[in-house]
């Protein structure tokens, strides 16, 4: 999770900073990292909500001031990995906490790429295919086309 984090705030500068010139390298860096991916992920037209079957990462996000979204989630769980709290209690739901932000990063990177590669037909959206089922379910188109047949469960 943490290189895919690293590798979307990488894509982040240079989406934003180098290919688009919105951003000057001193306001890319005062920015908090959520706000990078966020900004990256609305570039791209990519949802960035938390999937709702990505329920153990949308719960540890609760106990934030403000549960925004999957970016600022997804850096919250890196944070308790790289810096963990004692409590047997809690790294036991961590494990998949951190499981499901790497999931999603790995989402987040998937359809960001496939975004700059200017795809625009159907992609398997394999969030979707973590508890089984067909491969026919889990296509959807991207995310940015319009008649989007995919729903909000991944």
């Amino acid at each position: 999770m943490t290189l895919a984090q690293t590798a979307l705030e990488t894509l982040a500068w240079a989406v934003l900073g180098v290919r688009n010139l919105q951003l000057s390298r001193s306001a890319f860096d005062k920015l908090p990292a959520a706000e990078r991916i966020r900004m990256l992920l609305n570039w791209a037209g990519v949802p960035t909500e938390i999937p709702v079957n990505l329920s153990y990462l949308a719960a540890g996000a609760q106990s934030l001031q403000d549960p925004r979204d999957g970016p600022q989630a997804m850096v919250w769980a890196r944070n308790q990995i790289v810096h963990p709290v004692r409590s047997s209690d809690r790294r036991s739901m961590m494990r998949e906490v951190s499981l499901e932000s790497n999931y999603l990063a790995i989402r987040y990177l998937e359809l960001t790429l496939l975004r700059l590669f200017n795809h625009q037909g159907e992609y398997v959206n394999w969030l979707k295919g973590t508890r089984g089922g067909y491969l026919a379910d889990l296509i959807e188109n991207v995310p940015w086309t319009s008649g989007n047949r995919a729903d909000t469960a991944g």
